[in-house]
């Protein structure tokens, strides 16, 4: 039955500002040295693009008809931003090389 078929979309957002970046000169180094794009407007996803803002805020409303279900990983901070603490119960994975503030008890 395809209805009980789930598709997992990863996709990967930069928790800063679009403006912030060119002020980032470390990450987009880091960019330029992997080969990512990120020049254009549309290269990466942002946290303040309203298309994710429009997705963090709904949070827990997840779409059960499409199977659709909100799951985050965090890379290199081990407690979500204040401003997704709505978020909290979505975090599923934690990967950081800092010293666990132990918010996010539930994760693997």
């Amino acid at each position: 039955d395809d209805n009980d078929d789930e598709t997992l979309i990863q996709q990967p957002i930069v928790c800063i500002p679009k403006d912030d970046l060119p002020l980032r000169r470390e990450t987009t180094l880091l960019l330029d040295l992997c080969g990512i794009p990120y020049r254009r407007s549309d290269d990466l996803l942002f946290i303040n693009d309203e298309s994710i803002e429009t997705l963090l805020s709904h949070g827990h409303g997840d779409n059960e008809e499409k199977n659709h279900i909100l799951q985050l990983t965090l890379m290199d901070h081990n407690r979500i931003k204040s401003s997704l603490n709505h978020l909290s119960s979505n975090v599923v994975e934690i990967v950081d090389h800092h010293q666990d503030e132990g918010y996010h008890q539930e994760t693997m």
